[in-house]
């Protein structure tokens, strides 16, 4: 099991760098592709509104979204070739609400890849984003942190588990990165499972597919 096709939605954050050649460097390491999404939101205006903006207006600001997806897309291009790494990559635009956007395109790749919003410089709707996207995609997320320097995943990993239905699906679509860590450390809190030793079952189901797991109880 691996990931071939990884989806990196890009914004203007100041660590998206880092975003891209994190992803980038799981593609190379699972020999996947590497799709870059931006997507120009939907601008909604009040009824009647839209009628008293200046055309010239409406085409500055136009003209200001289509730049900044241009500057996306050269950000991308160059940040991969400057990387190193060698993963066919591509390129997207879209338009429309940016959770249902990258869920569209997500459902179609193994691995979505965002961005944690800085909460110093972002709010409202930005904010929602992951949840959204993880309410609305059905693959697996990950999340980077707005303050993430390094640009590869950590070989340790840690798993919440409680024997739910979203844990169970969670756990076996991360099962390529579980697979190349170092170690898995399983927290169990109270979890609906086999037998009486509480996480026992997620362990051994682990431990078949070769990761090297210790189990926790809370």
């Amino acid at each position: 099991m691996t990931f071939k096709s990884i989806l990196v939605y890009r914004d203007r954050g100041t660590s998206a760098k880092v975003q891209l050649a994190l992803a980038g460097k799981l593609a190379e390491d699972h020999n996947a592709q590497i799709v870059g999404l931006a997507v120009r939101q939907t601008q909604i205006y009040p009824m009647g509104f839209v009628e008293m903006i200046p055309q010239d207006v409406i085409n500055s600001i136009s003209a200001q979204t289509e730049e900044a997806i241009d500057a996306l897309c050269k950000s991308f291009r160059v940040t991969r070739a400057a990387s190193g790494v060698s993963a066919n990559s591509e390129w997207r635009d879209a338009t429309g609400d940016p959770a249902q956007q990258i869920a569209v395109h997500g459902r179609y790749s193994d691995l979505i890849v965002i961005r944690q919003p800085d909460p110093d410089v972002q709010s409202g709707l930005a904010t929602e984003l992951a949840d959204d996207v993880v309410l609305q995609a059905g693959r697996l997320i990950l999340v980077t942190p707005y303050t993430q320097r390094e640009t590869e995943i950590r070989k340790r990993i840690m798993i919440a588990w409680n024997g739910s239905r979203e844990a169970a699906h969670a756990v076996a679509d991360a099962m390529p990165l579980l697979k190349r860590a170092a170690s898995v450390d399983v927290q169990s809190a109270n979890p609906d499972g086999i037998g009486d030793e509480p996480g026992a079952d997620i362990g051994h189901f682990l431990a078949r597919h070769g990761v090297t797991v210790e189990v926790s109880h809370t």
